[in-house]
């Protein structure tokens, strides 16, 4: 076979003539056994034969044959890539890469075998040297762009995206791509274009038609957006129901995910988390709008993963009671499809049975809270079930199952098993700790497990109808004029209801003010809480404060990525250096107890104050000032900072916030005096036993009135009754 007949049988092939190049390749082969060409289409001829064994022996014998011709192993290692046999085919890909070090389309090959194998950053410096060696390489371009968003390389992915499109502006998929990538990055302008030109090119293109309409939703265009929506449905609803990408995975994996209103809500609340405040006021409006008027219209969104924003943002009563409304039916109706709810329960023992049911079994602030209940409940009076919904060790679950009479670890039962399971353990009253968090079941609550289900910490606003009987609360947390944000009964304590351990254990070392970032002098004031509690009315005061105070300082506890350049761009807009911003890592919680004393006075948020945080600080000796609002969520801090003494710290208004954050800074003395008096830890916020026995009694109220056969209603408790 000369070298014209061998580009002759390879034309053969390409006609589609497999069987008799297969054939005519075979003779050669056994005439002429030396005929590298010839084991070469004989490889080829059975690969489009579908004999893959024979193709790849074909393929070895050429390569043999003739060792610095790469085409056999790029061949072989194609075949291996397609049959799922990667590490075989990168072995032939590097072996020809000896060879042929620059060759662009076998690097490509290398990195997407690399890629497979999850070896990424290998993957991606053979992309590099595929784009050094010809910068027009089209698919070396594209799956850079893919992989780099994979690992949340964002940036690095729309500019190879923009490079994309302008190498090949008719490429549909380049275009999605740039989509993809504009809108992990919350470019949502360009996105929509992005996806408007791959649909242009493309009509069918169901995934493009999807992030247009997310583009749209998340740019406030709802009608628009539930078109382009109801377009991809009906070339594809499968693809739709089962499509992520790097926006829609902000939200629950259910069957309306990809609602526009969801789509518009949750961008959002991503964009306040990180302190973005462009729009706010525009987007809070609307946030109320579609609350309050979707309910009315029989179209309530049901989305419990709004729960928590609805509870942090200044929303209106009527609003959250929609939300709540609507999550808690649409948790009662998935409960009530597992199992009609239990209505008959153990009769009562001598020790009422006191039964905890938590994701935050963990490091989580909720953990840290309780451990007092753990170490002090009445073990006379009362018999402690928890209930574990996380499915992880930690050295807090640890904690808890020592302390519990009986610890049951229910992360692996569905719904149903873990309420059979609360049920048959004969339970009164089930307390949910955290019924919104990651990992929570309130599915589990609507399904009455127990004839009482109170809600105590975690969630400091109603849950909905008919998830819990009582909410703990106090009278500075919720006073009467709050009583209709509830649902649920009140037990108001004459004490902070809000549980903390002020003997947690705090870092035997403490660091310098230059350890953490600190200057060494001048003040400092702290609000190491989650930064989405900032929004621009106190962060404008605090801001007047270093104005006033030229070398005080903010120390703020770090947030999601974007967010320190956007406080540091805010207090630049108000005259300020951004680097008086200190912002701290999140570190283990002793070591953060132990840094708290480092500043010089905690200033609080205002919508949603520090609860927890509020709680570390004063454990700490660090004085914490706080204006609380209109919710309870805007209040705790101030039933824990007069709970600790420190009644001159709860102001009325902003004015007087910002006046005494200011006189503080310049009167040591009196600051050094609110230090000692947390120091003496004399105030009802450190009367840990007696806290617990006010809530203690707090539970018993509930059952006497059960066991009387009377439904819950609100009580205040006695401090006598205490």
């Amino acid at each position: 076979m000369n070298a014209w007949s061998a580009d002759a049988v390879a034309r053969r092939l390409a006609s589609g003539e497999a069987r008799d190049v297969e054939a005519d390749c075979s003779r050669r082969c056994r005439e002429d056994p030396d005929d590298a060409e010839a084991w070469f289409l004989l490889g080829a001829s059975r690969h489009r034969l579908g004999d893959i064994e024979a193709a790849l022996a074909a393929f070895a014998s050429a390569t043999r044959l003739a060792p610095a011709d790469i085409r056999a192993r790029t061949a072989a290692g194609a075949i291996l890539a397609d049959a799922g046999r990667v590490p075989e085919a990168l072995a032939q890909f590097e072996a020809a890469l000896v060879i042929r070090p620059g060759d662009p389309r076998l690097l490509t090959n290398t990195a997407i075998a690399l890629e497979s194998l999850g070896r990424h950053a290998e993957a991606l410096t053979h992309y590099d040297r595929a784009l050094d060696a010809f910068p027009g390489a089209g698919d070396a371009l594209m799956n850079r762009t893919v992989l780099n968003l994979r690992l949340g390389r964002l940036e690095e992915s729309c500019a190879d995206a923009e490079r994309l499109v302008e190498l090949f502006p008719d490429l549909a998929d380049g275009w999605f791509n740039l989509a993809e990538a504009s809108l992990a990055l919350g470019r949502y302008p360009r996105a929509l274009q992005a996806c408007e030109r791959a649909v242009a090119l493309d009509a069918a293109f169901v995934k493009a038609w999807i992030d247009r309409g997310i583009a749209l939703a998340a740019l406030g265009r709802l009608d628009e957006a539930g078109t382009a929506l109801a377009r991809a449905r009906s070339l594809d609803a499968g693809a739709v129901a089962a499509f992520r990408n790097p926006v829609a995975s902000i939200l629950p994996a259910d069957g309306e995910a990809l609602d526009p209103r969801r789509i518009f809500l949750h961008v959002g609340w991503e964009r306040l988390r990180r302190c973005d405040w462009r729009e706010r006021d525009t987007f809070l409006a609307r946030m109320e709008s579609l609350l309050v008027e979707d309910a009315g219209s029989g179209r309530a969104l049901r989305d419990r993963a709004l729960m928590f924003p609805a509870m942090v943002l200044p929303l209106p009563v009527a609003a959250r009671a929609a939300l709540s409304a609507s999550v808690a039916a649409e948790v009662t109706a998935r409960a009530q499809a597992m199992s009609a709810p239990f209505d008959r329960w153990s009769a009562a023992g001598e020790r009422l049975r006191i039964g905890y049911l938590s994701p935050n079994f963990r490091a989580h602030p909720s953990a840290w809270l309780t451990r007092p209940l753990w170490t002090r409940h009445d073990r006379a009076r009362f018999e402690i079930h928890a209930y574990s919904l996380y499915p992880h060790d930690s050295a807090e679950r640890r904690e808890v199952e020592a302390g519990a009479d009986r610890f049951h670890d229910v992360a692996a039962l569905d719904d149903r098993a873990v309420a059979a399971q609360i049920h048959a353990d004969g339970v009164q009253i089930l307390v949910e700790l955290g019924v919104y968090c990651e990992y929570a079941r309130p599915e589990v609550l609507a399904l009455r497990p127990a004839p009482l289900r109170v809600s105590f910490l975690d969630f400091p606003a109603s849950l909905g109808p008919g998830l819990v009987d009582y909410r703990i609360t106090d009278a500075i947390a919720t006073p009467a004029a709050h009583r209709h944000h509830f649902v649920e009964a009140l037990a108001r304590l004459p004490i902070p209801h809000f549980l903390c351990d002020p003997s947690a254990a705090i870092d035997a070392r403490r660091p310098s003010r230059l350890e953490v970032g600190l200057p060494a002098a001048g003040f400092i004031y702290c609000a190491l809480n989650n930064a989405y509690k900032i929004e621009p009315r106190v962060f404008s005061i605090w801001m007047r404060l270093l104005r006033a105070i030229p070398d005080a300082v903010l120390w703020l506890l770090d947030g999601p990525p974007g967010t320190r350049a956007n406080l540091r761009a805010e207090a630049a807009r108000r005259d300020v250096d951004p680097e008086r911003l200190v912002f701290a890592p999140r570190v283990p919680h002793a070591r953060h107890l132990a840094r708290l004393p480092l500043a010089d006075l905690f200033v609080d948020t205002l919508d949603c104050n520090a609860h927890a945080s509020a709680a570390d600080a004063l454990i700490a000796g660090l004085p914490v000032l706080t204006c609380p609002g209109d919710s309870m969520a805007a209040r705790v801090a101030a039933s824990i900072v007069q709970g600790a003494g420190l009644g001159e710290l709860v102001v009325d208004g902003l004015a007087d916030y910002e006046r005494i954050a200011l006189e503080l800074a310049g009167d040591r003395d009196r600051l050094a005096a609110l230090r000692a008096h947390l120091g003496h830890r004399e105030a009802p916020l450190f009367a840990t036993t007696a806290r617990v026995r006010a809530y203690e009694r707090a539970l018993e109220r509930m059952w006497e009135r059960h066991a009387a056969g009377l439904a819950p209603a609100s009580f205040d408790l006695d401090p006598d009754d205490s």
